[in-house]
This record gives structure tokens, C-alpha cells and sequence, in this order.
């Protein structure tokens, strides 16, 4: 009797470890996510989370032929679009594969135009500083009314001569939708 249950034991323990998955210690999960950030009507910024277990090192795609060896990377955007985001996880020879699809559509705000100036006097000319206080900017020309201009976000511009000049600023967001303003610019010399 007793060589008959030494018997069946072996045979129910051998059993049961045929049936139960033993974990390969080189197996890799990979998982991912995303946050977004911040973005204006030109650029989007996301984090990207990495939540795979498993895993010692990773490569991330963005979809615009960008990429980060980054565990949780932030990546910028600067295009509408659909994005294929796709997280490789790492260990050893394994490798596992996530993807998601971003879409992006940029807000597309309309441009409002404005700018505050101050003046120096120094030596023969008033030296004005002008402050381009805009929203939605993607490009602005200015036109100091003296036959000069400046594509600068912020100029500074040298007047030689007293009187009232009409500075104007025009400014185009990222689809090419127009503002303007203008503003006058005493100068009397000292």
C-alpha cells in the first residue's frame, strides 16, 4: 500500500506542473499612454507615459519620424494630423510593440494685433523700443513710417526728425489670417 500512494503522488505532482505556465524571465509587456501638456495655435506638447512592466529599455516613435530612447519622453508637435505613436519595450532578445493614434487639430485662433512703444532720447535721436503685445503671432511686419520697417517681434527704431509718425504693425497667424493696428508716434527732439 504504501509503494501504490508514493506512486500516485508523484503522478498528481507531475501533473500539475505540466498544466501551470512557468513565466519566462526574459518576457516584456509593453504599455503606454499620453498627456497632453500645453499648445498654442502653432505647437502641441504631450508626455508620453511609459507603463510597461518587464522592460529595460525602451524606443519611442512619434509618427513624424522622431523618435526617444526616453523611459516617459515629452515630444512637440507642430502640424494637424494623425500620428502613429508606437512604444518598443525591451529586455534582452524580447521585444513588445504598443501603438496608439494621436490626432491633432490646432486650434486655429484668429490674430488680434497690438503694441505699446517707450522713447529715449540719445544723442541726435529718439530711440523707440517697440513691446509687440499680439496674440496668435506666426509673423509681423512693421512699418515705421519713415520709409523703414522691420520683420522683428520686438524693433527697435531710431526717429531724426520731430513729428507724428503712423506705426503701423500687421500680423499673421499660422493660416495666414491678417490684424493690424496702428498707433502714432510723437517725436519732438531735444
Amino acid at each position: 500500500m504504501k509503494k501504490t500512494l508514493t506512486i500516485i503522488i508523484i503522478i498528481l505532482f507531475t501533473g500539475a506542473c505540466e498544466n501551470e505556465e512557468i513565466p519566462d524571465a526574459q518576457s516584456v509587456i509593453s504599455d503606454l499612454s499620453f498627456e497632453y501638456l500645453w499648445s498654442s495655435d502653432t505647437v502641441a506638447r504631450y508626455r508620453f507615459l511609459n507603463e510597461s512592466s518587464g522592460a529595460d529599455s525602451y524606443r519611442w516613435e512619434f509618427g513624424d519620424n522622431l523618435a526617444s530612447d526616453k523611459s516617459n519622453p515629452e515630444h512637440e508637435y507642430f502640424q494637424d494630423g494623425h500620428y502613429k505613436v508606437r512604444l518598443h519595450a525591451y529586455k534582452g532578445n524580447n521585444e513588445d510593440i504598443s501603438d496608439t493614434i494621436l490626432k491633432l487639430e490646432f486650434k486655429k485662433l484668429p490674430p488680434v494685433a497690438d503694441f505699446e512703444f517707450y522713447q529715449t532720447h540719445v544723442d541726435t535721436a529718439v530711440q523707440v523700443s517697440f513691446i509687440n503685445r499680439s496674440y496668435h503671432v506666426h509673423t509681423c511686419n512693421w512699418r515705421f513710417d519713415d520709409g523703414h520697417g522691420s520683420s522683428q517681434i520686438n524693433p527697435v527704431h531710431y526717429y531724426k526728425q520731430n513729428g507724428d509718425y503712423q506705426v503701423r504693425l500687421k500680423i499673421h497667424n499660422a493660416i495666414w489670417e491678417v490684424d493690424s493696428i496702428i498707433r502714432t508716434v510723437s517725436i519732438i527732439m531735444k
